[in-house]
């Protein structure tokens, strides 16, 4: 099935800094704003992403290139069907748009995060990006001009 949201998703998430672990990869760890988390891995392999949603029952989905979704079976992780996938990229396309303007209180957010949840999504915070944000300025850390990545999300 085509869908125009995770079409959307996958362009927009290449703008934004990944983990390099043999394969790109993007961990996004959102709230829809009020009371339900989510947290997804997103893994780029041969043409085709890898979403993986790890908080309300592990679930995982293909995505092609062209944004046809289809079941996971490289990863042999549960497949929840491809009706809650849109309202799932429909978050998530909210949470890059609030990243994309101030990353930083997008990652204060995440203290918010519910401890039953914390177990899973506890990512190293030291990891290092340019010295450039979003928003061009520099940013200074003791260890000199590099700008920490603090969310494993931060557009290039």
């Amino acid at each position: 099935m085509k869908n125009n949201l995770a079409k959307t998703f996958i362009q927009r998430l290449a703008a934004f800094e990944h983990e390099f672990d043999g394969d790109p990869r993007w961990e996004l760890v959102f709230s829809n704003g009020r009371r339900k988390w989510f947290y997804l891995i997103v893994s780029y392999y041969n043409g085709a992403y890898y979403i993986t949603e790890h908080i309300n029952g592990t679930s995982s989905i293909e995505v092609d290139e062209h944004g046809e979704m289809a079941e996971n079976a490289r990863y042999g992780a549960a497949y929840s069907g491809e009706t809650n996938w849109p309202t799932l990229f429909s978050f998530a396309l909210e949470h890059l748009d609030r990243v994309e303007k101030d990353w930083v209180g997008e990652y204060r957010q995440r203290e918010g995060i519910p401890g039953k949840y914390c177990a899973a999504v506890t990512p190293p915070i030291s990891r290092y990006t340019s010295p450039k944000t979003a928003s061009g300025r520099t940013i200074s850390t003791r260890s000199g001009s590099r700008a920490i990545r603090l969310s494993g999300l931060q557009k290039r």
